[in-house]
């Protein structure tokens, strides 16, 4: 079975949505755990796209900070989590503020991997050489 374009590519988006309401709507462990699931199968679903039509590899940049390629797709999406986890349980002001600098870390580091992935870097051979 085959979905049409805009509906397969809105899928993520669909699934962290969804996601989103059952964790900020609903005090329900069942309603968390189901949370938890989509939010991580959206971000599987957009980290294997991106991979998937990714024109560069990514090696250089992975092997430059010494981390699993796995562990570098997942951060962002980490600090997110990490991130709504503090806004909906916590009150104190510092707290929310650094829950705030990590969500935009993270969206700044989904931004800039998603330029980079739509417009690479093109590189001469003298310069490949030196790399």
């Amino acid at each position: 079975m085959y979905l049409s374009k805009p509906i397969y590519e809105k899928l993520p988006f669909v699934y962290l949505i969804i996601g989103l309401y059952l964790f900020f709507k609903f005090d329900l462990v069942a309603s968390n755990i189901s949370a938890f699931v989509l939010y991580w199968a959206a971000a599987l679903v957009w980290i294997k796209r991106s991979d998937s039509r990714r024109l560069t590899r990514i090696k250089q940049t992975v092997q430059s900070v010494r981390m699993p390629q796995m562990f570098y797709e997942f951060l962002p999406f980490f600090f997110i989590a990490i991130s709504l986890i503090i806004v909906k349980y916590v009150t104190h002001p510092l707290i929310l503020g650094i829950a705030l600098l990590l969500a935009l870390i993270a969206l700044k580091n989904l931004y800039l991997r998603h330029q980079s992935r739509l417009h690479p870097l093109r590189f001469g051979k003298n310069q490949i050489d030196k790399l």
